[in-house]
């Protein structure tokens, strides 16, 4: 009986290191089967992890190297900025040559028109006094020949003579307002002169009766004033009577041919511009 128990206790002593030797040894199986699953580089992967992880902890870091951009875009952008400003430039030249031409064509123009003004102006210069001279010394010349005593040479004949040669184109230039000016103008004066015997009055109220008749009949001539004062007032050499008008018409019919003759044979230019 105790022989049994013996057995029975070291025997039931004994069963737990069993188990747990039996345990042991799956659990190594299965470790081993898991491997074997797994396959051989496991633990090469994990051990050469693990020196690749450590060498490149060793390692110092590296600095970031920064991203360049591409060159070629902006190499492109320059290129056309400095084909534009070329061009800009180029342009501005060609602006400044063209304006220094033009200034200088003005320029030569000017001193061309300058010139052409001197030489017309000195030519028409001419023209009036030759054509002055000429109209005085026809009246000079009549009188002297006729050795009348109603004389053709007074101051009006000389600003007429002016008027006729130096601006024949004018309105009061024209034969209509010459030769009825003075003609009015002499037989307003002659009377005026008469009314109140040649005094001081005479010539103010002459005047400008004179100067009012002839815009009325439209042959306005400022000259002829000057022929309204001098029959007025009674100049020397002239009879106070309306003798007064001959004269005046003979000098003013005179001048206007004068006029006609020289404007047209010599001057060539047409005179006048109208009749009537």
């Amino acid at each position: 009986m105790s022989s049994v128990r013996g057995d029975s206790s070291s025997s039931g002593g004994g069963l737990p290191i069993a188990g747990l030797e039996r345990a042991a040894r799956s659990c190594s199986t299965s470790s081993a089967r898991g491997v074997a699953s797994v396959g051989a580089p496991a633990p090469a992967l994990i051990g050469g992890g693990g020196g690749d992880a450590r060498e490149r902890a060793a390692q110092p870091a590296q600095p970031a190297q920064p991203t360049r951009p591409s060159s070629s875009p902006r190499s492109g952008g320059a290129a056309s900025s400095d084909a534009a400003a070329h061009a800009a430039q180029a342009q501005a030249q060609a602006q400044a040559q063209a304006q220094a031409q033009a200034q200088a064509q003005a320029h030569a123009h000017s001193g061309h028109s300058t010139h052409s003004t001197h030489e017309s102006l000195a030519k028409e210069a001419a023209v009036a006094a030759v054509g002055a001279g000429v109209a005085v010394s026809a009246l000079t010349l009549v009188h002297w020949a006729l050795g009348t005593d109603a004389t053709l040479v007074h101051a009006a004949f000389g600003s007429s003579a002016v008027l006729l040669f130096a601006a024949p184109n004018a309105p009061f230039s024209q034969p209509r307002n010459v030769v009825g000016g003075h003609v009015l103008s002499a037989a307003v004066g002659s009377l005026v002169g008469v009314a109140l015997d040649h005094s001081l009055a005479a010539g103010p109220i002459a005047v400008p009766v004179a100067a009012g008749l002839m815009v009325v009949l439209r042959c306005a001539h400022p000259p002829a004033g000057g022929t309204a004062l001098a029959g007025a007032v009674g100049a020397t050499g002239l009879q106070p009577e309306l003798f007064y008008v001959v004269p005046s018409l003979t000098g003013s019919v005179l001048l206007v041919a004068t006029a006609v003759l020289f404007n047209n044979l010599v001057v060539r230019r047409p005179y006048p511009d109208r009749w009537n």
